[in-house]
């Protein structure tokens, strides 16, 4: 599986202290690319990581209770399906993906992996950032909100 970093003790993206994976290596700048919020990470090398070793990694830590996938575009990865799979073979822990999708976009059923929070939106710069309940986070942009999947 390609990511772009794995971070194993993350405290920014949701409630719970999270493992965040940028398993978004690619994008189609749906935002645009020249104020993309995360533009730096296009110049970062994906690296190949085997995702039942990273899984018995987040297993073995006592600190993240959820995991976080994001990076460039998470719904644009091949390896975002496989992943989902690989995790719940692992544990039942929330999943949060985050995407500058628009809900009516996706076509994935999340509800069939269980307990998965999707934030959708687009990053706009300079705009106003509105906390969002679900995440527990304060989000860039007001147009940005989570839904839970159960």
């Amino acid at each position: 599986m390609k990511v772009l970093f794995c971070n194993f003790e993350d405290f920014s993206n949701y409630k719970l202290p999270s493992m965040f994976v940028g398993i978004g290596c690619t994008c189609t700048w749906k935002c645009g690319g020249d104020y993309c919020q995360n533009s730096h990470l296009a110049h970062t090398e994906p690296m190949e990581i085997c995702p039942i070793a990273l899984m018995e990694k987040y297993m073995r830590n006592e600190v993240s209770e959820s995991i976080v996938l994001g990076g460039l575009e998470p719904l644009d990865s091949p390896d975002l399906i496989p992943f989902l799979e690989e995790i719940r073979t692992f544990t039942k822990d929330p999943i949060i993906i985050y995407t500058g999708y628009i809900e009516n976009e996706v076509t994935i059923d999340f509800s069939k992996y269980g307990n998965i929070v999707v934030k959708y939106g687009r990053y706009i710069p300079n705009d106003t950032p509105r906390f969002d309940e679900i995440l527990g986070v304060e989000l860039a942009s007001r147009n940005q909100y989570a839904v839970r999947y159960e």
